[in-house]
């Protein structure tokens, strides 16, 4: 089964790494946002983990109403 994995923060990479871990049968792919400094870091280790077919980083906008 192909499962996307769209993490904007350490901790919900860090349950995708694991999850990864654990099954290893289906194909997975994840995103990694700018939502959070220093995600970008963290793109070609994971691609050199090999854990995940394919590592995505995303800039997302936010445009906040006042």
């Amino acid at each position: 089964m192909k499962k996307l994995f769209i993490c904007e923060r350490p901790y919900m990479l860090y349950k995708t790494i694991v999850k990864a871990l654990l099954n290893e049968e289906d194909e997975m792919d994840v995103v990694l946002s700018n939502h959070m400094q220093g995600m970008e870091k963290m793109k070609e280790p994971l691609e050199n983990s090999h854990l995940f077919h394919r590592v995505f980083f995303s800039m997302i906008s936010y445009i906040r109403i006042i």
